[in-house]
């Protein structure tokens, strides 16, 4: 839309090049981001009494992560939000379909009573 955008509005023919070339590279670079930081490994994400919560990613170690309060629970979808103790924050989508339902009731539950998370 917006190279489409950047082409039809009422500037000189040059500028319009200029701007709908740079929408491109913009969409070139974000995509090729995204494409390269985004995990295709089986994420862990576990919690015990003693040591917290842990997450681990396919062969990585396990790394053991605090659960921010601005994570959010609610019927459809769990966001969860870390903050690894390099002080790198991590964010997960659990969507409700990707658990059985007792699994994901309970991590509703879990949020509650150890994260004070609505």
């Amino acid at each position: 839309m917006a190279a489409v955008g950047s082409l039809a509005n009422g500037l000189p023919v040059m500028f319009r090049l200029i701007v709908f070339i740079a929408v491109l590279v913009s969409c070139y670079v974000t995509l090729r981001h995204y494409l390269i930081s985004v995990s295709k490994d089986l994420l862990v994400i576990a919690h015990n009494e003693s040591e917290g919560w842990s997450l681990q990613s396919g062969s990585q170690a396990i790394e053991f992560v605090d659960v921010m309060s601005n994570s959010v629970s609610t019927r459809i979808v769990i966001i969860l939000n870390f903050v690894i103790h390099n002080k790198q924050r991590r964010s997960v989508v659990i969507f409700k379909d990707s658990l059985d339902e007792e699994s994901y009731r309970q991590l509703r539950v879990l949020m509650r009573i150890r994260c004070d998370i609505e």
